[in-house]
């Protein structure tokens, strides 16, 4: 994310969401480690280890966009593979993050999963792809498997792990209105 000449970089630490800024003239700037700065409780440091966290839950996997309603929003999936996706929103690069909406995916057309053996990861916001505006959306991609399920139909030759139709990426266009109601 850019914004006043500063590219920000956001990261997990302990499982916290902490963000690091440089000042960007060229690509050069960028991979100096020493010119970064770390957001620390309103002031930037620096030192990693100072970051303080701007958000209490971060995934392994989230992706950070500007919206046209809020500032900042996070998307993300809801721990422990289950079929939801949780969006925090900030009004600023440095939060703090609040939760927003969390969306049931089970509720989307063709994710019902009557047997609990789908997991869900690889969640991602795209907002090179997303309609704009107001009453627009965020385009979202994730990867629905039974990689991880014990269950019957997941295993064995003919097992939802080997069916091109159920270990593909899938994609939702989350409305702007339901991201920050």
């Amino acid at each position: 994310f850019e914004t006043n000449r500063h590219v920000y970089v956001y990261g997990r630490r302990e499982g916290k969401l902490v963000v690091a800024r440089v000042a960007c003239h060229d690509a050069d700037d960028f991979v100096r480690f020493g010119s970064w700065r770390f957001y620390s409780d309103g002031e930037w440091v620096e030192s990693q280890e100072n970051a303080t966290p701007i958000a209490d839950y971060a995934a392994t996997d989230f992706s950070i966009h500007e919206s046209p309603v809020v500032a900042m929003v996070i998307v993300s999936l809801v721990i422990g593979f289950v079929p939801a996706i949780s969006v925090a929103v900030a009004s600023s690069p440095t939060g703090p993050f609040r939760p927003g909406t969390t969306v049931d995916l089970s509720t989307y057309r063709n994710e019902i999963d009557r047997h609990r053996r789908y997991s869900y990861y690889a969640v991602s916001a795209h907002g090179g792809l997303s309609s704009s505006g107001h009453t627009g959306g965020m385009l979202i991609s994730y990867v629905r498997s039974c990689a991880f399920s014990a269950h019957a139909a997941c295993r064995g030759e003919d097992g939802d792990d080997n069916r091109a139709d159920v270990y593909v990426p899938r994609f939702i266009d989350l409305p702007w209105s339901v991201i920050d109601p």
